[in-house]
């Protein structure tokens, strides 16, 4: 957090606004939110497809969050959602 600090101007101004307001109590801090958020993408690049619940490999699910082609998009999460709900294809 450090770091972010240091090198965004915007991010240092939020921390140091932070003790003028105060949050509603279910939300935390913005450090503590800041660290959650960081250990939720460190997950999700460890292994995307159980952090974002694709029912992909992280190899698919990789490919569908880089492709910028419709087809494959589309292949991938009909796949997913095939293997999520154990659904079969319809005959054509």
């Amino acid at each position: 957090m450090a770091w972010h600090e240091k090198h965004s101007a915007g991010f240092s101004a939020l921390l140091k606004s932070f003790d003028q307001f105060r949050l509603p109590p279910p939300l935390p801090s913005i450090p503590v939110a800041f660290e959650a958020l960081w250990q939720f993408i460190g997950a999700a690049r460890a292994h995307p497809a159980a952090t974002l619940h694709t029912s992909l490999t992280d190899d698919e699910t990789r490919e569908l969050l880089t492709t910028r082609d419709m087809n494959t998009a589309v292949r991938l999460v009909r796949a997913g959602l095939a293997n999520q709900h154990q659904l079969r294809a319809l005959p054509a």
